[in-house]
């Protein structure tokens, strides 16, 4: 990684392909190949899928009509265990923040 790195610095493609590397940094240009932080936004993707439908199943359970003080406490308790659960299987800090961002 770092010889693909000082080839990119020391003369981009030209000399990366007279190392070698000409294949790889084409495909990284192109996004043939995922990026640490694109695999971590679909792990944390398909984790914000599973919470949103454990928060989406804990609500059609409530039986209306019901008291708005009822309802958002039901709601209250459904989201941070939707939080908590997102919160124990996420990846990454920062992509975490931007996924609970969408849950909110």
């Amino acid at each position: 990684m770092f010889v693909l790195c000082l080839a990119y610095f020391l003369g981009g493609i030209k000399l990366s392909k007279w190392y070698g590397f000409g294949w790889i940094l084409e495909a990284l240009n192109k996004g043939e190949i995922p990026s640490t932080g694109s695999l971590v936004e679909v792990f944390n993707k398909k984790i914000l899928e599973r919470c949103l439908k454990l928060y989406e199943d804990s609500m059609t359970k409530v039986i209306l009509p019901i008291h708005e003080e009822s309802l958002q406490s039901i709601h209250e308790a459904s989201r941070a265990e939707s939080l908590k659960s997102f919160d124990q299987q996420h990846f990454g800090r920062h992509h975490a923040k931007k996924s609970v961002e969408t849950l909110d």
